[in-house]
C-alpha cells in the first residue's frame, strides 16, 4: 500500500517578491513474505514500513531590472523500518523471545529463517542562494549551496542469530557450524553519520 500527499503555494507579495512552497508526503507498507531464499514459500514474514517527506521553500526577489536574488531552503527526510511479524511455521529460536535464526547452506539462496530487523532515518537540510545580474551583453551568476546531513542507522541485520554450514550438507545435518553470527542480546545497534557540503560557485 502506498499514498500520497502534495501541497503547493504560489504567493506574490509584489511585482518585486514572490513565494513558492511545496510539501510532499509519501507513505507505503507491506507484509514481506520470506523463507531467507527470495522465493514465494510462506515461511515468515516482517513488516516494511516507509514515510518520505520532501519541503522546499523559495523566495524570489527582483532587486532591479537587471537584477535577481533567488533563495532556497529544503528538508528532506527518509525513513523505514522492518521488523519480524510471522516466526513461521518453526515457531523457535535461539535467544529469548525471538523468531528461528537463519541456517545458511551456500549463498543466499538456500537460507532459512528471518534475519533483517531495523529502523533508518535521514535527514537532509539544504540551502541555497543565487544572484543573477545582466549588464549589456554580459551575465554574471554567483551562488552558494549548504547542505547538512544526518543518517542515523538502527539495524540489527542478524538479531536472531545466523549459522553457516560452508555448503556442505554433512555438516547441517550433523549440527557442525563453520560460521556464527548474531547480536548479543543488549547489545546497541545504532550507528549514525553527520555531514556538511559545502559549495560556491561563480559563473
Amino acid at each position: 500500500n502506498e499514498d500520497f500527499l502534495t501541497a503547493r503555494i504560489d504567493h506574490n507579495f509584489s511585482v518585486s517578491d514572490s513565494i513558492f512552497g511545496r510539501y510532499t508526503v509519501q507513505n507505503g507498507a507491506r507484509e514481506k513474505v520470506t523463507d531467507g531464499s527470495g522465493t514465494s514459500l510462506p515461511f515468515a514474514a516482517t513488516d516494511l514500513k516507509n514515510r518520505n517527506q520532501y519541503l522546499t521553500l523559495e523566495w524570489k526577489h527582483i532587486i532591479s531590472p537587471t537584477t535577481i536574488n533567488t533563495a532556497r531552503a529544503g528538508f528532506t527526510r527518509n525513513s523505514w523500518t522492518e521488523d519480524g511479524k510471522d516466526c513461521g511455521p518453526l515457531s523457535f529460536g535461539w535467544f529469548p523471545n525471538a523468531c528461528m535464526g537463519q541456517l545458511q547452506l551456500q549463498g543466499a539462496f538456500s537460507a532459512l529463517g528471518l534475519w533483517v530487523n531495523g529502523r533508518n532515518v535521514s535527514n537532509a537540510y539544504t540551502y541555497s542562494d543565487d544572484l543573477s545580474m545582466t549588464r549589456g551583453r554580459h551575465d554574471l551568476k554567483v551562488g552558494i549551496n549548504l547542505a547538512r546531513y544526518h543518517v542515523n542507522d538502527f539495524i540489527d541485520g542478524t538479531r536472531d542469530g545466523r549459522f553457516r554450514f560452508g555448503g556442505s550438507v554433512a555438516r547441517m545435518l550433523t549440527g557442525q557450524p563453520t560460521q556464527w553470527s548474531g547480536k548479543v542480546p543488549g547489545a546497541f545497534g545504532e550507528r549514525g553519520s553527520r555531514q556538511w557540503v559545502t559549495g560556491l560557485y561563480i559563473q
